[in-house]
């Protein structure tokens, strides 16, 4: 399938010439900010402790969506739905999604709502 190639070869560059892919990357890839192709789709997952773990969804043209989810696995979370923690213009670090973590009134104490 198409996912299996060279991702530069289906945008019609002769990889076969000299410094061909590193001209490619540079095109695409190296743009100055106002003209680089804006991101899509793009989902970022990270675990922060043992109870719970944090989603990110960027999705063309909307900013970044936080969510924090329970851990299933611990049964008295078990059916809890995501916790919503904000949006972001920037791809979120983990510092900051801890950050929205521990002021959510969601986690502020151990047992479920």
């Amino acid at each position: 399938g198409w996912k299996d190639k060279d991702p530069l070869s289906s945008w019609g560059f002769n990889l076969l010439q000299p410094r061909a892919k590193q001209r490619a990357e540079a095109l695409i890839f190296g743009r100055v900010r106002e003209y680089r192709y804006d991101v899509t789709y793009s989902c970022q997952r990270c675990t922060l402790s043992s109870d719970h773990f944090c989603v990110s969804i960027k999705a063309f043209p909307y900013d970044w969506q936080m969510f924090a989810y329970h851990l299933p696995e611990r049964l008295e979370y078990e059916g809890c739905a995501p916790v919503f923690l904000g949006e972001s213009a920037e791809q979120p670090k983990e510092s900051e999604l801890q950050r929205l973590i521990d002021a959510h009134p969601e986690f502020q104490d151990a047992g479920v709502r």
